[in-house]
């Protein structure tokens, strides 16, 4: 019983602290409101592109080329996401706080894509993969 009380007092002070004292400011807060209308639009434009890419027929119904024509959506989708990683790497916010986040997430990007596919800014939409050894 006393540990679960102490438990239960626990989580009310963390609580209590998380709501009422904890600051209010978001961690990755880019302020910069001109570098975030370009990247919101270069994020907006993929996500369209992307979507007019959607093959909704039955991979029965496709016939004996349907894992190559799947094959093909994944890999333009996928060079959509990389040429919109690099348009985004290619400015940078003129806030300290946002100058110091996007190159961070573009290396988190570049280094630890779920795809395997290794981005590099020099070579613009083209893929290059990368084994990935696990």
């Amino acid at each position: 019983r006393v540990f679960i009380g102490t438990c239960i007092s626990l989580l009310t002070l963390m609580w209590i602290y998380a709501l009422f004292f904890a600051s209010k400011e978001s961690v990755n807060q880019i302020e910069d409101k001109v570098w975030q209308g370009r990247a919101e639009a270069i994020c907006n434009e993929t996500a369209v592109a992307r979507k007019e890419l959607a093959d909704y027929r039955l991979i029965t119904d496709m016939g004996p080329d349907a894992l190559s024509e799947r094959a093909d959506i994944v890999d333009k989708a996928t060079a959509m996401l990389v040429q919109m990683v690099n348009q985004l790497a290619s400015s940078t916010p003129t806030d300290a706080k946002g100058a110091e986040l996007v190159p961070l997430w573009i290396a988190t990007i570049e280094h630890t894509s779920p795809t395997g596919m290794h981005i590099h800014k020099s070579c613009g939409p083209e893929l290059t993969m990368r084994s990935r050894k696990r």
